[in-house]
């Protein structure tokens, strides 16, 4: 089980804290875009249906980048996801 934090419009699907529990094994490697697509199938298990598309558009970000779909990602702890975002 692993945490990640939510932002944004995602934050309504978290934890008071912000965080998201996310069944996958600390360590594994993913790229980005299998992450996104693993998020899909728990909120669809969780019955978060109107915020899937939000997911899609969101990137996963760790401590320092935001992830390109491609890249591959170390599954742990001080991973965020970020939906986006519109303003002036």
């Amino acid at each position: 089980m692993i945490k990640i934090r939510f932002f944004g419009a995602l934050r309504k699907c978290a934890d008071a804290e912000g965080f998201f529990e996310l069944p996958v094994d600390a360590g594994a490697i993913l790229n980005a875009g299998d992450l996104k697509q693993v998020l899909i199938r728990e909120f669809e298990k969780r019955g978060f249906g109107s915020e899937l598309a939000l997911i899609s558009e969101s990137v996963i970000a760790d401590d320092e980048n935001i992830l390109q779909d491609h890249e591959p990602v170390k599954v742990r702890e001080g991973l965020a996801v970020l939906p986006p975002v519109c303003g002036g």
